[in-house]
């Protein structure tokens, strides 16, 4: 996977060829995450058999499995005593793992941000409280507890399958929590037809969320240029729409010309703008206003 990544970046972001992007070979990286997480639960259960009373370091271990079990978001709790644990049974013991807990930190934190931590408080005592108890029955049953820790942990996978079959949905969850999108989203529903054609970006970043949830059609977004290596008209005619509505933004009298063109009918806003159109709803977070003149 990462050879094939590889060469999606020297073949295509470098060279340019539009081939190689889209024979789109760095969403092999799949694998890893498919496969990785098997190997790396593999690598745990060998070092716990063959070293139950490596307290600390089979805590660490145990805990990043109970963090993918409960929340892998803090996962990061216990990487950095993980690579650092790892790093010292090495020749070269303390420069190794202060290099790699250095060099972890970074990118540990960036995932962190990234993913955020939301829930940090109510997920944090039961992953630690899960991956000390583990590592102490570990430690004082040692042989004895190894028989049965295939089918426990069988049954703990099928445990959070099951758990987490009910919160599923096809819809991403932080918009469905946002009551001001959702109430403008019921508005639109109940008072937009579904022919009509929104304008979000640069104005909103719910573009996506637009046609997704409230189910109505959005001129551009910046995520549709990705379709664009598949078919030059389409990344041309995106290219089109993406500058005209970056034009917008710094002179909304150009919106005449986009409404003229493709029959634009209203502009979906995160905040209040300089517009001489008549704003058909509004609540503490976002503003709709028609595409038609007062």
């Amino acid at each position: 996977p990462l050879a094939l990544t590889a060469l999606s970046v020297l073949g295509g972001e470098i060279f340019g060829s539009a081939f190689i992007l889209q024979l789109q070979l760095s969403r092999s990286l799949i694998l890893w995450k498919l496969f990785l997480n098997l190997l790396f639960v593999y690598y745990a259960y060998r070092h716990v058999t063959e070293n139950p009373r490596d307290f600390l370091y089979n805590f660490s271990l145990l805990g990043i499995i109970a963090a993918f079990i409960v929340s892998e978001k803090l996962m990061f709790i216990f990487l950095p005593v993980q690579i650092v644990l790892w790093a010292w049974k090495s020749k070269y013991a303390k420069i190794v793992s202060w290099t790699a807990f250095i060099a972890a930190l970074p990118i540990l934190w960036y995932f962190a941000n990234l993913h955020g931590t939301k829930n940090f408080s109510e997920y944090a005592p039961i992953i630690i409280s899960i991956a000390i108890l583990s590592a102490v029955v570990v430690y004082l049953l040692k042989e004895r507890i190894f028989g049965a820790l295939i089918p426990l942990a069988l049954v703990i996978m099928l445990m959070g399958a099951v758990s987490h079959a009910s919160s599923f949905s096809i819809y991403p969850q932080g918009i469905l929590q946002n009551k001001d999108f959702m109430e403008a989203c019921e508005w639109v529903k109940k008072n937009i037809g579904q022919d009509a054609l929104f304008i979000a970006e640069p104005f909103s970043d719910a573009g996506g969320d637009l046609r997704l949830v409230c189910l109505r059609s959005v001129l551009v977004t910046k995520k549709d240029g990705g379709a664009g290596m598949f078919n030059r008209d389409f990344a041309l005619e995106w290219r089109k729409r993406f500058d005209l509505v970056a034009e917008a933004e710094k002179s909304p009298g150009t919106l005449k010309g986009i409404v003229k063109e493709y029959g634009a009918d209203y502009v979906f806003a995160d905040n209040e703008i300089s517009l001489s159109y008549p704003r058909v709803f509004e609540n503490t977070r976002y503003i709709i206003y028609a595409l038609e003149e007062r």
